[in-house]
């Protein structure tokens, strides 16, 4: 019997074991009073019992098994009985009725944790009022099986079984390989819906909260329902009580508790340890030893910290042993076969190993090689203008960039602390990358994680060069393909994005545009070689949402390839975007099909791209946002600390509030405590749910300015600027029409600010939406100008439009006072200033095609387009 359990340390998680003795009832102890229950609302629904005439009994060892404790029937056909029995007792029992006719006689059927198939309970020193059960555990009646595991649960599983059964599954081969044993049998695992039930039905009642899983021999396991305890914490134990049973099946002896459960806290996980856990793990080992030394390992259990120590010690033999020497120790326990002459020589070893193991001043080299030839084929990788980088857990998944080696091989060396689990992909600042510059995720390098990974012991290593891991393009070489753009999105007016086309064999290819969903095409260039596989292009001065871009053969017409979807063209806005970058934006997230930055300041963001939607009521030139559902982060730049003017801005919209007190819109985290941080605009909950911007000047410096309460399923534009000229700080809030909401302003005083080498959050905690990120060095202005579109201003007309290069424009007093600028289709000014009397231009010396007019007078800026025959 092994149950496990979850206990939260500090900031640490373990999964630790409780291991419970109950004493033989052999000396005189007190009696107590325990009350049964049982549900008999089932049996009553399916007719199998009658309420009115029907009977229900404890039966068990306390009383013989005689049919000598009629249960009280109470409200909703809730059958209870108490009795006193002794502490320290241990009993078996089942529920019995008289029903005629009733299935098993009345009795209940087997359950699996005894083997004679009663129901166990070991009992303590108190009074208990025990769990109410189902009769025969009735409710226990949905069952999935899988190719290794049989399910039984209520239906309150039903969302998420498939789930949990799959992460168990994923799990088997791994776990099965690494201790080099077969399974010979289906495992039987029960769910129970509740802490109180599952303790009831393990037998121990008493039994901590944090006791969730149990495995009993080679073939069952019991835990109680993940819906009721944090989920992922319960896949854990899950899988931890999986490993106790692969153990049952390769060991030939009797395993003490240290190896037993070091063995499933090392390989039982849903996912690996995180670097910062791994790291937080070995300072707690180094506390415990300042604290009282190291232990002696047969005695770990007998204290608090036997999960601690057990794990450590297993890490110990699969670094300096090997893995299949572990598992071979897991089968006979043979100390010369591991290298010692017994447990003592062990222990010696063991204790000297902590002293390397929780120095992580002492490193290792680790070189890292990418090979980008691939990349650089398909055109998803140019030398010289892109880069590549490791990202991992070891630099908190920032970016370390690597070098050019030789050929299309890219290196760096990292000194590493030594003694890790590492995981880590290969990234490339490319725009057109696929995964948004990131490698594909892996299915079979570890197992259990989608990254790259190895374990980096107490030596340098050099890694095989990698090649860089994308899904190859599926293409025909003598077609074309357009890569971007070619997704439903929004591009703005005067911005330069990149047009890019797969590896052709193709020579020359002609690129135009069209605002009008293909009904008329303007060319933006031709013959342009196709070896580049992309061009920059700025993007034309017309407002349209039936926008495309067509590449074609500049021999052969009929071989050409467009946008599978119309993107838009809006006009950057003054108040929430969307916004150009320029020379003072540090960061400027879309959130439109990537996680790119349009600062050139800062890294593109990382994190889940399945989270970038659409969500109703944002506006509507805004395009998609993300989801929250887990928070995207930026690695650190020295740009991104910001230390004297600054302006801090999102679209946010709020869900729900939680019971966090960090629900965090942007946060630059501190180095040594999270709060701690060099800026961060959030909600907060402790003080009512409000927009709070606050940043530190030093280590417990906090200097914030609270705001108004947001509304939930509401769309806000929010702003935290920090002004060194007024020595102020202010948050400005804007509903989703742009009208101000809220200004607050505050004082401060000194100029320092707090600094950090964390990487930039978004949307830690918070519940619901986020969109239009900018961070900018400089104060930025929040008046409410004109954000109508152009076209939607009747004042301001050209006509006639087509033109044969005549043209008038009506809503300005006199043309000659005016700034003029006309560009055409590809973004390019082909004449700074047209002079006219008055309302009239003259354009008939420029070619044939569409052209934009940009005029702007004393009080507006007005953009048309004209067509010119």
């Amino acid at each position: 019997m092994i149950p496990s359990v979850q206990l939260c340390e500090k900031k640490y998680r373990f999964i630790i074991v409780l291991v419970l003795a109950f004493f033989a009832i052999g000396n005189s102890y007190a009696n107590r009073n325990i009350k049964f229950s049982v549900d008999m609302s089932l049996m009553v629904s399916q007719g199998k019992f009658n309420a009115t005439t029907d009977a229900v009994y404890l039966k068990g060892t306390f009383n013989n098994w005689a049919s000598t404790t009629p249960m009280t029937k109470g409200s909703n056909n809730v059958y209870s009985i108490t009795l006193s029995l002794a502490d320290y007792s241990y009993h078996e029992y089942k529920y019995f009725i008289n029903t005629p006719g009733a299935a098993n006689g009345g009795w209940e059927g087997n359950f699996p944790i005894a083997a004679s198939g009663n129901r166990p309970i070991g009992l303590g020193t108190a009074d208990l009022t025990l769990a109410v059960l189902t009769y025969n555990d009735g409710d226990m009646n949905q069952y999935k099986s899988t190719t290794h595991f049989n399910f039984y649960y209520t239906s309150q599983e039903n969302a998420i079984i498939d789930d949990y059964s799959t992460k168990l599954e994923n799990s088997f081969e791994r776990i099965t390989t690494e201790l080099q044993t077969t399974v010979g049998a289906k495992i039987d695992i029960y769910i129970y819906k509740s802490l109180a039930v599952f303790h009831l039905v393990d037998g121990y009642p008493e039994m901590a909260d944090w006791g969730t899983g149990t495995a009993w021999g080679k073939k069952v396991i019991t835990v109680v329902s993940p819906t009721t305890v944090g989920y992922n914490g319960a896949v854990d134990v899950l899988i931890h009580e999986f490993t106790h049973v692969v153990e049952a099946w390769k060991t030939t002896v009797v395993l003490p508790a240290w190896l037993n459960e070091g063995v499933a806290c090392y390989y039982g996980r849903n996912a690996p340890e995180s670097y910062e856990g791994q790291t937080s793990f070995r300072n707690y080992i180094k506390s415990l030893i300042q604290l009282s030394g190291k232990p002696l390992i047969e005695l770990v259990f007998n204290g608090n910290e036997g999960y601690t120590w057990s794990t450590s010690m297993t890490y110990f033999i699969a670094m300096t042993k090997g893995e299949p020497a572990l598992a071979q120790f897991v089968q006979n326990m043979n100390y010369p076969a591991l290298g010692f002459s017994n447990l003592n020589a062990l222990q010696l070893a063991w204790w000297a190993f902590l002293d390397q193991f929780v120095n992580t001043q002492t490193k290792s080299n680790v070189k890292f090689s990418v090979n980008m030839a691939d990349m650089i084929k398909y055109g998803y990788f140019e030398p010289g203008a892109d880069h590549v980088y490791v990202r991992g857990g070891f630099n908190s998944w920032g970016s370390t960039r690597l070098s050019l080696e030789s050929g299309t091989v890219y290196s760096v060396t990292i000194p590493m602390s030594q003694y890790y689990f590492v995981e880590y992909k290969f990234y490339t600042d490319n725009p057109t990358a696929p995964g948004s510059g990131w490698e594909s995720d892996f299915n079979t390098l570890s197992g259990y994680s989608a990254n790259r990974c190895f374990t980096l012991s107490g030596g340098d290593v050099t890694l095989s060069t990698a090649e860089f891991h994308f899904p190859l393009p599926s293409i025909d070489l003598n077609k074309l393909t357009l890569r971007t753009p070619t997704k439903p999105g929004i591009i703005i007016a005067g911005d330069t994005t990149q047009i890019a086309w797969e590896i052709t064999n193709v020579a020359n290819i002609n690129i135009s545009f069209t605002d009008d969903n293909g009904t008329h095409y303007q060319t933006i260039g031709t013959n342009i070689n196709t070896a580049d596989k992309k061009l920059n292009w700025v993007v034309a001065n017309t407002l349209s949402s039936d926008c495309k871009i067509r590449i074609t053969d500049a021999t052969n017409a009929s071989n050409f390839d467009e946008s599978d979807n119309t993107f838009r063209i809006v006009k950057p806005n003054d108040i929430g975007g969307p916004y150009l970058m320029d020379k003072n934006t540090v960061t400027l997230l879309h959130f439109d099909n990537s996680l790119g930055n349009r600062s050139n300041l800062s890294q593109n963001a990382f994190g889940d791209t399945a989270n970038i939607t659409q969500v109703s009521g944002l506006p509507a030139d805004l395009g998609n946002c993300i989801s929250t559902a887990s928070p995207i982060m930026v690695p650190h730049c020295d740009a991104l600390n910001l230390t004297g003017d600054w302006t801090i801005e999102a679209w946010v919209k709020l869900t729900s509030y939680t019971a966090s007190y960090y629900m965090y819109i942007i946060n630059k985290p501190g180095n040594l405590d999270a709060y701690e941080s060099n800026y961060s605009l959030q909600v907060n909950p402790y003080w009512g749910n409000i927009f709070y911007g606050f940043y530190f000047s030093a280590a417990n410096s906090r200097i914030g300015l609270t705001s108004v309460s947001p509304s939930l399923n509401q769309w806000y534009h929010v702003a935290f600027i920090r002004d060194t000229k007024l020595s102020q700080i202010s948050v400005i809030v804007h509903d989703k029409d742009r009208n101000l909401v809220s200004q607050l302003s505050t004082p401060y005083t000194g100029t320092a600010v707090y600094l950090s080498t964390q990487n930039l959050q978004i949307g830690t905690g918070l519940t619901g939406f986020i969109d239009e990120v900018r961070i900018s060095n400089v104060v930025r202005s929040f008046i409410n100008t004109d954000i109508d579109e152009p076209e939607h201003d009747k004042e301001f007309l050209i006509y006639p439009n087509p033109s044969n290069g005549i043209v008038h424009i009506s809503g300005v007093n006199d043309l000659s006072k005016c700034q003029i600028s006309i560009t055409d289709i590809s973004g390019k000014c082909v004449q700074a200033r047209v002079s006219g009397d008055l309302n009239t231009l003259n354009l008939q010396h420029l070619d044939k095609g569409i052209y934009f007019i940009r005029v702007t007078d004393a009080e507006n800026t007005h953009t048309e387009k004209v067509v010119l025959n």
